[in-house]
């Protein structure tokens, strides 16, 4: 069974999912089309599998003749490569749109995977008229659809109109082993004092991930003359505002708070060096799924605060492996960070449970198991 496989970019999540369906099937085989491949070590190793029969890169369509190099190239894929079927990631991304279309002409199955923002195509002026029409078609025109969280596969049915062929599925993940990461070397790398705790930001500042409800909550804590707590922002800048929040507290407290991944993502191996030195992770984003941030930390032990969005209990059991709280409150985050800091013992038990979470409901096996049910469903 070959399968076009098809994503934007080839992140580490990309690679783990590519793995998965690997090791799940010894009879995949796969031909990924992306238009960027991340230099990261696990990214390269896995795409030098052996069942990988080629990676074609697609030109960056933001002209008018990248644009005709892009579709010739996939017309150029569609006609060298003998496949059974497309794995497409993303409604609104211009890989589904193309493959949407040829998979018509070409007689091919197509799964389509819908990831996130495809959950706003009926709030006003979030995505352009002609993009919005073009989401619907394509989740209209998908064989089957992979929904990575519940309000998705609700925009689903609102589309589609029926139940059939339609899955939830979230985000998977393995335990990931950071003992062998010297945590004195990067807290040295970091400027961090040894005594100090870590807690850890790890969403794109943007207004859903309520940034300034954390940010708030950082000066809280700090002003009360907690030194002893380095705060890590890992992000792009998005927003203006918050950009300018992040600065002030940084010019406040110089030593206590971090920004990394301003001008480029981090790879995984930076951000196991960060999950290694976390002790605290926070997500309290208007929408808590799905969040591979939170789960990837969990994977490495990493306690988390979260706010109470909907599924947030498929991560946390309140009081068990983390907490859940209202997102919008500052002070019940300054408060249950603080906890936590004076509890080193309720921290380990909570970090213990998040990897047991992890490896009892969140299998990269299982996963890769159900997907390649999904394939066999559509060729059978």
């Amino acid at each position: 069974m070959i399968i076009l496989f098809s994503w934007d970019k080839i992140e580490h999540l990309a690679a783990k999912q590519i793995e998965c369906l690997l090791n799940a099937s010894d009879e995949i085989s796969l031909i990924v089309v992306t238009q960027i491949v991340q230099k990261d070590a696990l990214v390269t190793n896995v795409l030098s599998m052996k069942r990988i029969i080629s990676v074609e890169i697609m030109p960056h369509a933001q002209h008018f003749f990248g644009k005709i190099l892009y579709y010739l190239k996939w017309l150029y894929i569609f006609f060298r490569y003998d496949f059974d079927l497309i794995d497409v990631k993303m409604a609104h991304s211009q890989e589904a749109k193309v493959s949407t279309f040829l998979a018509r002409i070409f007689d091919k199955k197509l799964i389509l995977n819908i990831l996130g923002k495809e959950r706003h195509v009926f709030e006003k002026d979030f995505f352009k008229k002609r993009v919005r029409k073009s989401i619907i078609n394509v989740i209209k025109k998908a064989d089957f659809l992979v929904c990575v969280d519940q309000t998705l596969v609700e925009t689903a049915r609102k589309i589609r109109k029926e139940d059939t062929n339609l899955l939830k599925l979230w985000n998977s993940h393995q335990v990931i082993d950071i003992n062998k990461i010297d945590s004195a070397d990067i807290r040295k790398k970091y400027n961090i004092k040894k005594e100090s705790l870590v807690v850890l930001f790890n969403h794109r500042i943007i207004k859903q991930k309520r940034p300034e409800i954390f940010l708030k909550a950082v000066k809280e804590i700090l002003t009360r003359n907690n030194n002893n707590i380095v705060f890590i922002i890992v992000s792009t800048e998005k927003n203006v505002e918050i950009i300018s929040k992040i600065i002030n507290i940084k010019k406040q407290f110089p030593d206590n708070l971090i920004w990394l991944g301003r001008k480029r993502r981090l790879n995984f191996q930076e951000m196991k060096e960060l999950y290694a030195i976390s002790d605290i992770g926070v997500n309290i984003a208007e929408l808590v799924v799905p969040s591979l941030a939170t789960l990837e930390a969990m994977a490495t032990g990493i306690p988390q605060i979260i706010s109470d969005e909907l599924d947030s209990d498929a991560y946390v059991e309140d009081g068990i492996n983390g907490f859940i709280i209202d997102g919008q409150n500052s002070n019940e985050l300054s408060e249950k960070i603080l906890f936590l800091s004076k509890n080193p013992d309720i921290r380990k038990q909570m970090s213990e449970k998040c990897i047991e979470k992890v490896r009892n409901d969140f299998s990269p096996t299982e996963w890769g198991n159900k997907m390649i049910e999904v394939y066999k469903s559509l060729l059978s």
